[in-house]
């Protein structure tokens, strides 16, 4: 009997989590404020990149493609890695702009963030963003 495996990749960084920037009662008020307090500059340190080139590496020596599901924010610190994972042919997802509890905006601005971050996508992956 064959079998299927379905599997994606949710790509984020801790910092995405509701806890930490996501909501009303976070941590910190806004990403800018969190890398300035915890990395001492602007953007992250890229502890992101080692674990998804393992990632990549392993479902290159099985023959697996697999849908990564980034968020806009992700894309523009590591549009190089978005390329990659495109390259390697595996769908690019979107997973919105931010990783903010859209439930508070107005819709609005979540139709904004959809529309922003799959252009985006798009553009880095020369692909069309369907997921």
């Amino acid at each position: 009997m064959a079998s299927a495996l379905f599997l994606s990749v949710d790509l984020d960084e801790w910092y995405l989590a509701r806890w930490a920037t996501g909501a009303s009662g976070s941590v910190w008020p806004d990403l800018d404020s969190l890398f300035q307090e915890v990395y001492g500059g602007s953007e992250p340190a890229g502890e992101l990149i080692p674990p998804v080139q393992q990632i990549l590496g392993f479902f290159d020596e099985i023959g697996f493609k697999s849908t990564f599901f980034v968020t806009g924010v992700i894309a523009g610190y590591y549009p190089d890695l978005v390329r990659e994972i495109a390259d390697r042919g595996h769908e690019i997802a979107c997973h919105n702009f931010r990783h903010i509890d859209y439930a508070t905006v107005p819709e609005a601005e979540f139709r904004a963030d959809l529309t922003r971050s799959k252009a985006m996508l798009e553009d880095l992956s020369r692909r069309v963003v369907i997921g």
